[in-house]
This record gives structure tokens, sequence and C-alpha cells, in this order.
């Protein structure tokens, strides 16, 4: 709820941190939790957050772990003691250090019985064993506790795909009771399920697509994405046109106008001309016919992508933040705003910076897109143009980076 509401402060007006801040503290409305209806999910929450709510069946996972670890401070009686070390710690401290041990156990056994209350119907308690070798319940544990109300009480086994455990009550049907003819079969658990997951390669390469193919300084580098450049007015241009191609698409054409007047008037920095300019070159781009498809209904607009992909060095992980992206039936548009001046006229001139970027957005979107072809392309906004990359060039450029020292 709360980055909704961000979401529609940055869209429906100028943007500003001081007046998102005043409007959401000045705002007297409540946010509510109803989750007390049937809703055919599942739901999952602490034991906190549940307080209050029933479900028809309740599962404990996290029971076998007793918290253990306190912090320094102990409460007196009229103030606090923060002692250098527990074997350092004055005699005259321990009834309160007890005391407060005392009331952390009462507080979790006062949990334990808020999460037993909440199941309707069945409640099923469980957990895993904690540390190294074949692991550990902790004494006082939930799971401890649970163990030993259990001994007196009439219980049966029950058989689950993780081993033994035991019942009370009606408990589920007997799997004799079940017509084999209606059953369905079992499931039986992959063999990988009690392994460790493998460990990622390390150390591993966190890398902006935009950074991988970058040049020299010495060497005429291209402009570099506006979206990494917030504060220097050079940039300014490129950062006002990034801004409004992502969010007026969201808008009716008739009042996309207005939304765009009311965004730049926000900086004063900016010259009527220059406004003006921004403005035209936007609009020249979404009244464009030709690129219809880009920001058709369902495309979207500032997608983060962050991973890996088979085809990419085993190391590499990817943070993109891709400007906009169009899927239809049969192929994926990725496109990426320039706002260069002037543009190049062919992709001969297109920097390799641009290349490395662009491919890399491709692989990543492979491992998502598994059926759909993926289409690359750069919107030259000053133009405006829209250029489809070559899939040989992207290739050539999958090779650079794959070639790049680790």
């Amino acid at each position: 709820a709360f980055l909704a509401r961000a979401l529609a402060h940055q869209r429906e007006g100028s943007p500003s941190m001081a007046h998102f801040v005043r409007s959401f503290l000045a705002d007297e409305e409540e946010l509510k939790r109803e989750m007390d209806s049937g809703m055919g999910e599942v739901r999952v929450m602490t034991v906190h957050g549940s307080k209050g709510l029933e479900a028809p069946i309740v599962f404990l996972p996290d029971t076998t772990q007793f918290p253990t670890k306190s912090g320094p401070i102990i409460k007196l009686e009229n103030g606090y003691a923060i002692p250098t070390s527990s074997k350092h710690m004055p005699a005259i401290l321990t009834p309160f250090k007890e005391a407060m041990k005392a009331k952390r156990e009462q507080e979790y056994l006062r949990l334990l019985y808020v999460a037993l209350t909440r199941a309707e119907s069945r409640l099923v308690l469980c957990g895993y064993k904690h540390g190294r070798g074949t692991g550990s319940v902790s004494k006082k544990s939930w799971y401890e506790d649970m163990t030993q109300a259990f001994k007196a009480l009439e219980t049966s086994p029950l058989e689950t795909p993780f081993g033994a455990g035991q019942t009370f009550g009606l408990g589920a049907e007997p799997y004799e009771a079940v017509d084999a003819a209606t059953a369905k079969p079992s499931m039986v658990l992959p063999s990988w399920i009690n392994n460790p997951a493998k460990r990622p390669p390390t150390p591993r390469r966190h890398v902006t697509p935009s950074h991988l193919l970058a040049v020299s300084s010495q060497n005429d580098m291209p402009v570099r994405s506006p979206l990494t450049q917030t504060t220097e007015t050079r940039f300014m241009r490129g950062n006002l046109i990034h801004k409004l191609l992502e969010i007026l698409p969201e808008f009716p054409d008739e009042k996309r106008g207005k939304i765009a007047e009311q965004i730049l008037s926000g900086y004063k920095a900016l010259k009527p001309e220059e406004k003006s300019d921004i403005t035209e070159e936007v609009f020249a781009v979404l009244n464009n016919p030709e690129f219809a498809e880009i920001f058709a209904l369902g495309s979207r607009a500032e997608i983060s992508l962050a991973g890996t992909a088979k085809t990419l060095p085993e190391d590499l992980y990817l943070n993109a933040q891709i400007d906009r992206i169009s899927v239809t039936d049969s192929k994926v548009f990725i496109i990426d705003y320039k706002s260069n001046r002037p543009p190049p006229k062919t992709q001969d001139g297109v920097a390799d910076i641009y290349w490395g970027q662009m491919a890399a957005y491709r692989e990543l979107a492979r491992e998502i897109y598994l059926n759909r072809d993926i289409v690359c392309a750069l919107l030259w906004t000053d133009g405006p143009r829209l250029m489809i990359l070559d899939d040989d060039r992207l290739d050539a450029a999958l090779t650079q980076i794959a070639a790049l020292p680790t």
C-alpha cells in the first residue's frame, strides 16, 4: 500500500520527497487488514500479525529455536545498566537480568498460546533441526514444550513425507479408507530437497549492463544513460525525457499535455524554450504511429531485472533497469531511450557500451520469455527514430562480454 501511494505521487504531479512526506503525515487515513474472510489463498504471517485471525488449517513451521540472544541493556527499577560483559557483570545486577529473562520466556509462551489458538480445524506443528551435522532442537523451544505436552495425550502415529509424526484428535483420514480408484498418487519428494543449496561462484561481479563495455575516459565516451545522472544540469534534459516517456503513456491522450506541463513546471532551472523543446521531443515519440506497438496496452516502463544467464559469464550478476518492455504473443520488445544529439544515422555509429548493454538485456529476457523472440531496439528521441539492433552484432557484443577479465 505504501509503494502504491509513492508511485501514485510520482505519476500525478511534480514529485518531491518533502511534499510526499508532508502529505503522508497530514493524512489521517488508516490502513486496515481485512484478512478474516476466506479468500482461497495461503497467508504467510508472523504470530504477532495473526492475532485475532483464524484459519481452517494453521502450520507452525519454525518452532525449534529458542530466542536466547538479548541485548546488553539490563532494566533496573529506576533506569538501565549496560555491563561491559557477562563475565564481569556485578552480582547486584543478576536478579534484574534473571527477571528480564523470565519475562522474555513468559512472552515467548504467550506467543505460543496465540499461535496455537489460530486454528479452527487442524493445527500442524513442525520445524527443522538447526545447527551443524544432524541438527538439534533447542531446549525450552516451542517444539520441545509441545513434545512434552503430547506425551500426556492419547496420540496416534502419523507417517509424513519427512518421517514419522504424531497426531492428536481425529487427525487426517487414514490412507486405507481412501478409494484406490480415485486416490491420487502420493507425492514423491525429489532427492535434492534434503541437500543444501549450492553456493554461487564467489566472488560475484555485480555490474549494471550499461557499464559492461564501458570505454576508457580518454576515448570519445557516449552520453551516459540519464538515469545514472540525476543531479547534473547537463543531464536534466535526458532525465526529463526519460521521466515523461515513463509516466505519460499511463494516461489518456487528452491528459498528457497538462501532466507534462505540471511536471516540467517544477524545474525552475529550465528556460521556457527548453521546456517546450523537451515537450515537443517527447510527444513526437508518443504520437508516432510507428511506435504504437511499443506503447501498447500492457507495455511497461522502468522494469528491473536482476540475475544471471546461461550465455553470460558464470560469476557475472547483472542489475538492469530497462526503459520499456512490450510483450506480444510472439515477441518481446526491449526498448532503451537515448537522447544523444545528434543520434547516429546507422548502427555503425552505435557505441560499444550500448551494444553491451542491450546484449545483456536480451540474455536476461531470454531466461524469462523462453518461447518468444527478443527484439532489442534503441529509440533515439531526437528525430525520433527507432533503431532495431542486429542480432549478429548483439552476439558479437556477447563475445566481448565473455572475454572481459574477471
